[in-house]
């Protein structure tokens, strides 16, 4: 194995003394920190400094969603990111996914301190105000020894308030949309966490529209959890290969993937593979006929003119399961949801949910990607 880097010394005395001297000091962590295997380090960071800690969509379990010091993943804790006057970013460039290193996620008067393996990940999009080289773990290791434990009640709260808020407008978006064409989008985020409060799980969410709905119902309790399309979207019709793979890692948790329909279609026929390996998956296809992120888009920028490029049909993908040897499942009450969703994860083998949703409904995080031009 490739050895793992130590990092300068005068470097971590610095990033050691300006996180003991922050107000409201953050940590933030990327994929790097995830490859590195960072969980304990962090962990360890954490708790012996009081910094409370977020994490990318990659490194989402790191630190699991219970831990005392975890604000969970960025979709909710951007604004704690916004008000924190010293982030320690760990494994990650200022790629889209942070918004490039711009505002509103990262203030000009904020003190950023980046840590990565990669000298190119120095200066890319943003320049840092301290650039720390070196392996994720043992920086944090370090960082662990040397940060001042420090008791922060007010940055704590106010943390966890902007948090708390996040949730509540998430929820508050769940709401009844006039003459209803189908299910909304978010019900089926929210029927697999509930579904899988009570169990060790692997969520993999694939594709645009459902991906902005569903990542603010998504929860992470250990590395590796929560897999994605990732923001700007640039990998979909990940969800089945994704799933095939997690199952036969960890055989031991339950897969679940929610899929676009759109992002469905581009790996549909790797469910010939889980039946073939008989693998117990459970796939939510968000079925609205259509490039849902892209028929908003298209309506914003064009000033409310509809393409017709952006549909995709009638198709019925319970009945593609069927035709590949999967068992398929027929949603079109939001009611009907969980029961379906429960009843697929006592099933031996793979289950496809086609769920009738309503394509008019837009999350707050597609619609401001959109506006500010990310994708």
């Amino acid at each position: 194995p490739p050895a793992a880097a130590a990092a300068d010394p005068a470097a971590l005395a610095t990033a050691a003394a300006w996180l003991g001297a922050a107000e409201r000091p953050l940590i933030l962590c990327g994929s790097g920190a995830y490859w590195a295997g960072a969980g304990g380090p962090l962990q360890e960071l954490a708790q012996r400094s009081g910094i409370p800690v977020t994490t990318t969509g990659a490194a989402r379990g790191l630190l699991p969603d219970g831990h005392p010091r975890c604000l969970g993943g960025l979709v909710h804790a951007g604004a704690a990111l916004q008000m924190a006057d010293t982030v320690l970013l760990v494994g990650s460039r200022f790629n889209g996914n942070l918004l490039f290193g711009r505002g509103p996620l990262f203030p000009d008067d904020q003190r950023v301190i980046q840590v990565d393996c990669d000298p190119a990940a120095r200066g890319f999009n943003r320049l840092a105000e301290l650039f720390v080289q070196g392996d994720a773990g043992r920086v944090l290791t370090a960082l662990a020894g040397a940060t001042p434990a420090r008791a922060r009640p007010e940055w704590d709260r106010s943390a966890r308030e902007v948090v708390a808020a996040s949730h509540q407008l998430w929820a508050a978006e769940v709401a009844p949309v006039p003459a209803a064409r189908g299910v909304h989008p978010a019900a089926l985020g929210r029927a697999v966490r509930d579904a899988l409060a009570d169990r060790p799980a692997t969520l993999i969410v694939d594709g645009g529209d459902i991906l902005g709905w569903s990542l603010g119902w998504a929860g992470a309790e250990a590395p590796g959890s929560l897999l994605t399309t990732s923001t700007t979207l640039g990998t979909l019709g990940v969800g089945l290969p994704f799933a095939c793979a997690a199952r036969l890692a960890h055989p031991d948790r339950a897969t679940v993937v929610i899929s676009g329909d759109g992002a469905f279609g581009l790996a549909a026929m790797e469910l010939a593979t889980a039946v073939r390996e008989r693998l117990p998956l459970v796939v939510l296809v968000a079925n609205n006929g259509s490039w849902g992120d892209l028929r908003h888009l298209e309506a914003l920028w064009l000033d409310g003119l509809e393409l017709e490029a952006n549909r995709l049909g009638a198709v019925r993908y319970d009945r593609v399961a069927r035709a590949l040897g999967a068992e398929g499942v027929r949603v079109r009450r939001e009611r009907d949801l969980p029961g379906a969703v429960a009843a697929a994860l006592d099933r031996p083998g793979p289950v496809v949910i086609d769920v009738a949703t309503d394509w008019r409904p837009q999350s707050r995080l597609m619609a401001a990607l959109g506006v500010m031009d990310i994708m």
